[in-house]
């Protein structure tokens, strides 16, 4: 089994600008630079959502995400602590279709 493979960050902005200010065909693109349809669109998605800080890169953080950081650091806790913070709460149905199902 390879290696995954890693893209710069201007190889991803080149092929997101190839799409987008050049017009050629997002599967067009896609073959020509030998990456799957579904990552070239996700790069596109993630330039339009936030040009500043797509492909952050490795190690480098969304401020954010850098903010959320260090106020766990900050208020002591724990990675895991941090990580049930983050973790959305069931929807209703869900909690009802458990709720059903323990009966």
């Amino acid at each position: 089994m390879g290696s995954r493979r890693r893209f710069s960050r201007e190889f991803k902005q080149e092929a997101v600008r190839l799409v987008r200010e050049r017009g050629v065909a997002m599967a067009q693109v896609a073959r020509d630079l030998d990456v799957h349809v579904n990552l070239l669109r996700g790069w596109v998605r993630a330039q339009m959502a936030d040009p500043a800080h797509a492909f952050p890169g490795e190690g480098q953080q969304k401020p954010e995400a850098a903010e959320l950081i260090d106020i766990e650091r900050a208020s002591g806790a724990s990675p895991q602590v941090g990580l049930r913070l983050r973790l959305r709460e069931p929807s209703e149905a869900n909690r009802e279709r458990r709720e059903h199902e323990q009966r």
